[in-house]
């Protein structure tokens, strides 16, 4: 059992009408083999009955502290309210989301590194991605044996494409300094808040890596899942991630090359969402996120995205029919506002 000497952790979960998830992801944190943290259960006007889960845990366990809002947040919201709870005296911050769980010695192990390597200001490690019927293994992270690795060089490799070591909130413990210096920590007007929080620490701190899956991280909603691939989320994503951080982590030639090609990616599948019959709010929604990078959604781009696919056609028609088909089958059954879900999911 660790002693008081031991760093002080603050672990926080945001919760909103979570009832089926909830006391799994209390009962995770509960059973760390590390033992001193404070446990912040934060109440997003639950209708459920999650918050008497909460309560339950918190009259048998002193590291619990409920904190409940005045009003409904969203999600970005509400995860920047609670990370404004955490202690002054904690060293690291580590957020457990509502439908979401950790290992028993998923504090120790990331402790361990981020103790022994002072200028690390993020640990990740392997996550279990369940998908209710199946699960896989996620974030490939730094070769085995390596646990750390400067910040911008993780950060360079994962805008090349070569490897993926920021998943969800669940995945990731940070410093706490980190946490209490940027306020709001999370934009919450940005489509990438997970991975530019990282960006931002990791341009002055280095990156350590657990060779362990210390996190489950549910995908239990295939429905927004495939909202989100019809409407390019990741194509977009992809695109403003290169335009806010390729030219911090990138020569210049490799940012130029990279750039091209997600652009290009983008725009192809843009122009495919077209050809698809997409409707109306898929172009807007592009258009007001294009505008937080300071892009437009330009015609020309738009078309040359259209042409693009069009030119697929050619080279592989049998293939490219049976794509449009099925996208255009799912855009009829999938009711595309379900991207307003993704935003408020794990409240």
């Amino acid at each position: 059992m660790m002693t008081s000497r031991e760093p002080f952790v603050s672990v926080v979960t945001p919760f909103h009408d979570t009832e089926a998830y909830l006391k799994e992801c209390i009962e995770s944190v509960l059973r760390q083999s590390y033992c001193n943290f404070e446990y912040i259960l934060v109440d997003n006007c639950s209708h459920d009955g999650s918050l008497s889960i909460a309560e339950y845990y918190a009259k048998r366990d002193s590291r619990i502290r409920i904190v409940r809002t005045s009003t409904f947040l969203r999600q970005l919201e509400n995860y920047n309210h609670s990370l404004r709870q955490i202690s002054n005296q904690s060293a690291y911050c580590k957020v457990v989301e509502a439908d979401n769980w950790i290992y028993p010695n998923c504090l120790s192990e990331m402790i361990s590194i981020a103790r022994a390597n002072p200028s690390v200001g993020i640990v990740a490690a392997y996550t279990l991605l369940d998908y209710g019927t199946y699960s896989k293994v996620y974030l490939t992270g730094l070769p085995y044996p390596g646990t750390v690795t400067k910040g911008r060089d993780v950060c360079r490799r994962f805008l090349l494409g070569e490897n993926i070591v920021f998943g969800s909130p669940t995945t990731n413990l940070i410093r706490a300094d980190i946490v209490r210096s940027h306020d709001p920590f999370y934009d919450e007007k940005s489509v990438i808040a997970d991975v530019e929080v990282c960006f931002e620490a990791l341009k002055a701190s280095d990156f350590g890596f657990v060779h362990q899956v210390l996190s489950c991280t549910r995908r239990y909603n295939e429905s927004i899942v495939s909202v989100l691939s019809q409407c390019c989320y990741w194509n977009l994503t992809e695109l403003i991630t290169i335009r806010k951080y390729g030219s911090t982590f990138l020569q210049k030639d490799e940012y130029r090359q990279r750039y091209r090609q997600v652009e290009r990616e983008y725009w192809k599948a843009l122009g495919e969402g077209i050809l698809r019959g997409q409707p109306k709010d898929f172009l807007e929604y592009h258009r007001s996120n294009l505008l937080t990078i300071g892009d437009e959604l330009d015609a020309l781009k738009l078309g040359w995205g259209v042409l693009l696919t069009l030119s697929d056609l050619v080279l592989n028609p049998k293939e490219t029919v049976e794509r449009l088909l099925r996208y255009k089958q799912k855009t009829r059954t999938n009711n595309f506002g379900k991207i307003d879900q993704y935003y408020n999911m794990n409240v």
